[in-house]
């Protein structure tokens, strides 16, 4: 069992609070440190730079918006790259470097490999030095943007617009920092941000969505504030869409598997989770382990886009188990807005 989903068990919260309380403030002590530290170094690019970030850890959407965001720049007339940490998950190398292409992708994190294949001409500077990243992409003269991906805790680049992801279904993040809650950053920190995306609308009532957007507001009074929504698109390993099947073997490791599988239930699929860690890195034994389940249910196999980058290696044309890809495709309520809002800091640089 992850351990987040334990603390998502009240008792078991209430029982680690003596040491996860005083390690909360010990990580805050260590962001404030770190913060001051990174700041004074702080570079501001030639070019505009807009971070997607998150106030929790992970399974807010970030990616998806990513993508949306660099398409969107893209069908201006712009030409965006991304910087971004690469990280590879838990005992995974995380390799440093700048890609191009799909193919120059295979051997970096997951979320590098995603990048690369939905953003076939957007060159991505991967690494925990994003300013040599940057530096190493800007010299060829071509690129006139920079997206910062994970970027609203990172000091050391100067932006000219935050974006921040918060998850409707849990926007607080337990209403504490880390470790005992998932808060990357105490609430009040939604103030730096430009704009504030409220994603998984779809997953909550209207009421509570207005209640989300109005907590928002109040922390982040100058920011523009967004609804959104995340729709499942089935595709086929050839890349055609494909029809939602009536059940299937869930696999994933995500940030948030539950968002997952509660997308793959609205679109009236009975999903048997098989999850794995965030990151995690598949073998061989895990494919036949996950076949294997598909088979026994006589079901296909049903995994997201970030873990199907992993798993392609390993599925073979003679495995009998079809196999779908589910893509969160973002939507706005708002698109107008979220057009005019990149658009006039564009105009600013």
């Amino acid at each position: 069992m992850r351990f987040e989903s334990l603390l998502d068990r009240p008792g078991v919260r209430l029982a680690l609070s003596p040491l996860l309380l005083p390690a909360s403030a010990v990580y805050f002590i260590g962001l404030q440190i770190d913060r001051l530290v990174s700041s004074t170094r702080r570079r501001t690019l030639a070019v505009p730079v807009l971070s997607v970030g998150n106030l929790t850890m992970g399974g807010t959407g970030k990616t998806p918006v990513l993508l949306r965001l660099a398409a969107d720049l893209r069908a201006i007339g712009r030409r965006p790259f991304v910087l971004t940490r690469g990280y590879a998950g838990l005992g995974a190398p995380t390799r440093s470097g700048v890609v191009r292409t799909a193919s120059q992708a295979e051997n970096f994190s997951d979320e590098v490999r995603l990048m690369a294949d939905v953003l076939p001409d957007v060159p991505i500077g991967a690494g925990a030095d994003r300013v040599a990243s940057s530096d190493a992409i800007l010299a060829s003269g071509k690129e006139d943007v920079a997206i910062l991906d994970d970027g609203f805790q990172h000091w050391k680049i100067a932006r000219d617009l935050d974006i921040v992801c918060v998850d409707a279904t849990d926007p607080w993040g337990g209403g504490y920092l880390l470790p005992m809650g998932r808060l990357r950053e105490p609430r009040c920190a939604l103030s730096r941000a430009g704009l504030v995306l409220v994603t998984r609308c779809e997953r909550v009532s209207a009421a509570v969505a207005d209640a989300v957007v109005a907590r928002v507001r109040r922390h982040a009074p100058a920011a523009m504030v967004l609804r959104t929504r995340f729709d499942l698109q089935f595709n086929s390993t050839e890349g055609k869409e494909a029809a939602a099947p009536p059940s299937a073997v869930a696999v994933s490791g995500v940030g948030n598997p539950t968002a997952f599988e509660a997308g793959l239930r609205d679109r009236g699929v009975d999903a048997v989770p098989l999850r794995f860690s965030d990151h995690y890195s598949y073998t061989t034994e895990d494919w036949d382990e996950i076949r294997a389940r598909a088979r026994a249910a006589d079901v296909p196999v049903v995994t997201t886009a970030k873990d199907w980058v992993k798993l392609r290696g390993l599925v073979t044309p003679a495995d009998a188990v079809p196999v779908l890809i589910a893509t969160p495709t973002l939507s706005f309520d708002d698109t107008a807005a979220w057009d005019t809002r990149l658009r006039a800091v564009l105009a600013g640089r």
